[in-house]
């Protein structure tokens, strides 16, 4: 089996289980709190046609990233007011995704965190 590395690092991933949240889904606490309550999980286009899958608590804290982190030279962030809802997601369950043990970040994420910064260096 071939293994990836971490678009942002380069670090060996690992392969883990997560909810449907892009940003958060690979912390242990909210696996184990989506297994017992499930949740709410929406899509959304958050920079010219870059999307993510994210829980309402993410999509309200998504704003909290550094400007820097995401790839832009100003103080420029993307907060919820940026953010255009695409689709809710029906019947939400667990997924298999990587990991990076580096980044603390899993795959989705950080291809959306590297996508963004090739697409503001355009």
């Amino acid at each position: 089996m071939k293994k990836e590395q971490c678009p942002l690092c380069y670090s060996e991933m690992e392969s883990i289980d997560c909810t449907p949240c892009h940003d958060c889904g690979h912390f242990e606490n909210e696996v184990k709190k989506f297994n017992v309550i499930g949740g709410k999980f929406n899509v959304y286009d958050l920079y010219d046609g870059l999307t993510l899958q994210l829980c309402d608590l993410c999509k309200i804290d998504f704003g909290s990233y550094k400007s820097d982190f995401l790839g832009f030279k100003d103080s420029t962030t993307i907060g919820f007011e940026n953010m255009n809802f695409i689709t809710e997601i029906d019947k939400p369950k667990m997924e298999k995704d990587k990991f990076c043990p580096e980044c603390k970040m899993r795959m989705k994420f950080l291809t959306f965190i590297s996508s963004l910064r090739e697409k503001i260096n355009e």
